[in-house]
């Protein structure tokens, strides 16, 4: 659009069109735009010109056939991650029907530190119990718990935080007694098992650096920490916390 100035000179300013002019005027013009391949090939491009007729059709199919691509990718992400929270449910309900069959409060802390691994196909499983210096227990069927000093499970998980998802680097690898630190994810799960119960979590660790990541969901984790919790419980006969 051009504005002329009143003078003899007749000097010319140049005023860029707005995106509305722009409409209008090929709104307006419709059919003689349509008739210009190089305009048309400038509004379009990647579209084929074959002399003066634009192929409409083959761009379109083309455009088509990108969105369907990209949304059969995406049909098949869901597919992916869907499967894979079914197959979690179901490890975390198979462990818990473990913890359902125990025979006895030792016989649970077993399948925890050796069978439970397996059911969620982790490598390693740890129950961990806050205690005093001097109240260390020395029953035979609890050496499988890994003792903690008061007020560790804060210090490793955040004070009232439920969870903790990490990979790479593990906050205490010696929780897990691997002498080569091969692990590279883990999940610490802080367990409520009674008001008077000290401060006690479930750690959990894997070889696959992808297993547990800060940006994972922590449902099941929550479902699995609090059936354990019931469990012991139940077993210690103490009243819910």
């Amino acid at each position: 659009m051009a504005y002329h100035s009143g003078n003899s000179t007749a000097q010319t300013r140049h005023i860029p069109l707005t995106a509305e002019e722009v409409k209008t005027y090929l709104r307006e013009n419709a059919e003689t735009v349509h008739d210009d391949a190089e305009l048309m090939a400038l509004l379009l491009p990647g579209i084929e010109d074959d002399g003066n007729v634009v192929s409409f059709q083959s761009h379109l199919v083309r455009k088509l056939q990108t969105e369907l691509a990209l949304a059969r990718t995406d049909q098949s992400d869901l597919l992916r991650t869907a499967r894979g929270n079914m197959n979690a449910q179901e490890r975390v309900h198979v462990a818990v029907l473990r913890f359902l069959e125990a025979q006895s409060f030792a016989h649970l802390i077993h399948i925890i530190s050796h069978e439970m691994g397996a059911c969620l196909d982790v490598d390693a499983v740890r129950l961990c119990v806050e205690v005093a210096s001097d109240d260390v227990p020395t029953d035979a069927g609890l050496q499988d718990i890994v003792m903690l000093p008061i007020g560790m499970t804060d210090m490793l998980i955040g004070p009232e935080e439920p969870a903790l998802l990490q990979s790479s680097e593990l906050r205490m690898p010696e929780l897990y007694g691997f002498d080569d630190h091969g692990l590279q994810s883990e999940a610490l799960v802080r367990l409520n098992i009674a008001s008077e119960a000290p401060g006690a979590m479930l750690a959990m660790a894997s070889l696959d650096p992808d297993m547990f990541c800060p940006d994972h969901g922590t449902e099941l984790l929550d479902f699995l920490a609090r059936a354990l919790e019931r469990c012991l419980r139940a077993w210690l006969d103490l009243p819910e916390g």
